[in-house]
């Protein structure tokens, strides 16, 4: 019985004795082991810029008092008409036509006595998304370039293209005014964009525009003569891989070298090719 016990006594000490020596060889190798973060290669979240759904086009109704007095004016307000419909007859005859499918928005008896004013403004049934962007994104949209459309006012998206981007900035009189007294005032181009389905006349919406560049942050690229490197993991060990970067203020544009979903060495200062790391 003694000796049984004196086995199970000594095997028990043979275990902690090898629990204790691996433990100690597991701690000494996370000792010798750089700590590392990571950085994950993705892409630039899409631009976002407001913008209002508008009509394409208006049409300003404004009688002639050389064509006699209005005899029927045939549609009221919110009526849809179709394009050449009769919107107007005067007395003698003469008619005004719609130029295209429109909505009449907008009515004003009294302007039937007064010729400066449209009696009625129709808007085509037609629309478009009208915006402004700034000086410093302009150059990330182009003319039918493809981009999602989010409803401000509820949980959904259409997709659409840019159809137009000013080359004349968009000032008003007050930020004309500001732009005399402060020069670092912010210049607005505006552009309009086609959705693929309509949107309701006056929905505000966002427009996401796509940013395929890929940043990288300074500090996970290192440079060897004239080379560039960012450092990947494999088993454990800091992988060094050549990149083509280009330099940018306060970070680099990656131009070939990763994919995106590839983790990186998020500083590599100290790092070597080889080198065991422990991610933190």
């Amino acid at each position: 019985m003694k000796k049984k016990l004196l086995i199970g006594a000594g095997a028990i000490i043979i275990l902690g004795v090898g629990v204790f020596v691996y433990q100690n060889t597991q701690s000494k190798e996370t000792e010798t082991a750089k700590s590392i973060s990571l950085y994950e290669v993705e892409k630039q979240t899409p631009l976002h810029l407001k913008g209002q759904v508008q009509a394409k086009w208006t049409q300003s109704v404004l009688l002639s008092t050389d064509k006699g007095p209005v005899k029927t004016i045939h549609y009221n307000l919110g009526d849809h008409v179709t394009k050449d419909a009769v919107l107007v007859t005067y007395e003698w005859g003469e008619k005004i036509k719609a130029e295209r499918d429109s909505i009449i928005a907008t009515m004003n008896q009294d302007a039937k006595n007064d010729p400066s004013k449209p009696v009625m403004v129709l808007k085509s049934t037609e629309n478009e998304i009208k915006g402004t962007v700034t000086e410093y994104d302009k150059e990330k949209l182009s003319k039918d370039m493809e981009i999602k459309i989010d409803y401000v006012n509820q949980n959904k998206s259409v997709t659409g293209k840019i159809t137009t981007i000013s080359e004349i900035n968009a000032i008003d009189d007050t930020s004309s005014t500001n732009a005399t007294s402060n020069s670092a005032t912010i210049v607005n181009y505006d552009f309009t964009a086609q959705p693929d389905e309509n949107i309701p006349l006056g929905y505000s919406v966002e427009i996401l525009i796509p940013r395929n560049e890929i940043h990288l942050p300074t500090k996970s690229i290192q440079e060897k003569d004239g080379k560039f490197f960012s450092y990947l993991i494999k088993d454990k060990k800091a992988q060094q891989k050549e990149v083509t970067v280009k330099e940018e203020d306060g970070f680099y544009t990656l131009e070939s070298g990763l994919d995106e979903g590839n983790k990186i060495i998020k500083n590599v200062k100290g790092i070597k090719d080889g080198m065991e790391v422990a991610v933190q």
